[in-house]
């Protein structure tokens, strides 16, 4: 009976050694260099492990299986951990359930719930890694010459973005082309990306030069297409309140890459009620210049 009762002893501190017992796994925490220690519930620790890379967490998740002896049927996960000299394989299946800890599953809960976190985000930095410039110029759509101003306009369908896994990584990769409207294929390697840009008053394209490795070789910015101010004057007249003068420009690019640029103002004035006195347009000039 003694000899029962000693035994059931070890068993008891033998489980509560190792349930708290320091173990510290062979991953580091990039921020401090340090081991990360597993014998502890991660999720109450001050580790943030949104900073291991993918392969760091499926490693320090395995690690806490194979601590515990677990047979991995992963050859790769198996030839890793036989690098080190507490790995003694000798459960498989479910049979490791047995000789987890609560704070094992807990540890293993959190790592999954960060690599589910982080996977998404890594998906998209590698998918990234293989797309080049001409991949992006590929989708943008060719702007038929001659073309103006009102036809410069490219919507970029949301919701197919979203569903293409492709189109969103070359739409964050290449992200300081968010404005595009589309491109003018000047030669097999040269092209101009109309970019749009609106303030409050005004809106203008500017076209940026560049070639299939997307190295910018210059740029035009267009006239605005539109703006409006509104002078005070001086020493109104009691019944005026102000004078609103509208600027207008209309901009078309030929086949032959002329640039016809057309201008013109619109001078509107009110009274102090802000009905309309008059409206005065002034003459349109012409200006014809090559686009690059």
């Amino acid at each position: 009976m003694k000899v029962q009762y000693l035994i059931i002893l070890i068993f008891f501190f033998g489980c509560n050694n190792q349930e708290h017992s320091i173990v510290y796994s062979e991953i580091k925490n990039p921020e401090t260099d340090k081991p990360i220690q597993i014998s502890k519930k991660l999720i109450e620790s001050d580790i943030d492990l949104r900073t291991l890379s993918l392969s760091d967490l499926k490693l320090l998740r395995n690690e806490i299986y194979a601590r515990k002896g677990y047979i991995f049927k992963s050859k790769e996960l198996s030839l890793h951990f036989q690098k080190f000299q507490w790995y003694k394989p000798k459960y498989e299946g479910k049979e490791i359930d047995n000789y987890l800890t609560e704070i094992d599953k807990s540890n293993i809960n959190w790592i999954v719930d960060i690599e589910n976190y982080v996977r998404p985000n890594w998906l998209l930095e590698e998918s990234k890694k293989s797309l080049r410039f001409i991949d992006f110029l590929e989708i943008l759509p060719e702007i038929e010459l001659p073309t103006n101003l009102e036809n410069w306009t490219f919507i970029k369908k949301e919701q197919d973005i979203r569903q293409n896994e492709r189109l969103i990584a070359l739409w964050d990769k290449y992200n300081a082309y968010s404005s595009a409207i589309g491109k003018i294929s000047l030669s097999d390697s040269l092209y101009a990306i109309g970019m749009n840009h609106a303030g409050d008053h005004y809106m203008y394209t500017t076209f940026l030069f560049v070639n299939s490795e997307g190295e910018e070789l210059g740029g035009n910015q267009l006239p605005l297409s539109f703006s409006s101010t509104a002078d005070i004057l001086d020493e109104p007249e009691p019944e005026i309140i102000d004078t609103v003068i509208e600027r207008y420009n209309d901009v078309i690019i030929t086949k032959d890459l002329k640039m016809i640029v057309s201008s013109w103002k619109k001078a509107i004035v009110y009274d102090s009620l802000g009905i309309l006195i008059k409206s005065e347009i002034s003459d349109t000039t012409v200006v014809i210049r090559d686009f690059y």
